[in-house]
């Protein structure tokens, strides 16, 4: 990428990088891409955390076999920051941290679409 491009999620195919997207206020989709041959033949472990006044408070853990892959995460309640970290063979990467949606519109808010397949189509 150029120096006048942004840092795109999911642009480094290839390195390792754990990263969250949102899909609406209550959920987010979680990648991750662990280098080849890194792994221990051990599970690593995927931990959903959010921001508090006190530190980062885990909300949620999972086992994590694949060295690429993704899933659906909950997140606390909307508008609280949230990040992920996965740990593997001793070693730890960790995401953006993210700003959930709100539920409010606004000029500040977020942009999110949800996509229902009805029986007209989408």
């Amino acid at each position: 990428m150029s120096d006048s491009m942004p840092d795109l999620a999911m642009a480094r195919r290839g390195k390792r990088q754990l990263v969250i997207l949102p899909r609406d206020p209550e959920r987010g989709y979680v990648y991750w891409e662990w280098h080849n041959g890194e792994t221990t033949g051990e599970a690593g472990k995927l931990k959903v955390s959010v921001q508090t006044p006190d530190g980062w408070r885990p909300i949620e853990s999972f086992s994590v076999t694949d060295e690429r892959g993704g899933r659906f995460i909950d997140f606390d309640r909307p508008a609280t920051i949230h990040r992920c970290e996965l740990s593997w063979g001793g070693e730890v990467e960790y995401s953006r941290p993210l700003l959930a949606p709100r539920r409010e519109s606004g000029s500040s808010s977020p942009a999110f679409v949800r996509v229902q397949v009805t029986e007209r189509g989408l």
